[in-house]
């Protein structure tokens, strides 16, 4: 998913399932100024942190927690793919 369809290095997926626990993830260097575009609107969309995901159940209930989740997720996803495919001279 990250390589093919967000054009990102395999390990930019590892520090993506790090923010999710600490936005606080840093990237690396080996990033191209297109993937940091791209690796940058991915980790601003999804949700902030699993204290969020935990809140957010508390407060609307697990399944619709869930739902906010995969649909963040998928926003995600869907621009970060867009932002991918942009040519890099943009």
């Amino acid at each position: 998913m990250v390589e093919g369809w967000l054009r990102l290095p395999a390990a930019a997926g590892l520090t993506l399932v790090f923010a999710a626990l600490r936005k606080e993830a840093a990237v690396r260097d080996w990033l191209t100024p297109a993937q940091v575009l791209t690796y940058a609107l991915v980790n601003t969309l999804t949700l902030p942190c699993l204290a969020t995901v935990g809140l957010l159940a508390r407060t609307i209930g697990r399944a619709r927690a869930g739902a906010v989740v995969l649909l963040t997720l998928l926003v995600a996803l869907l621009l970060g793919r867009a932002a991918a495919r942009v040519p890099a001279g943009l």
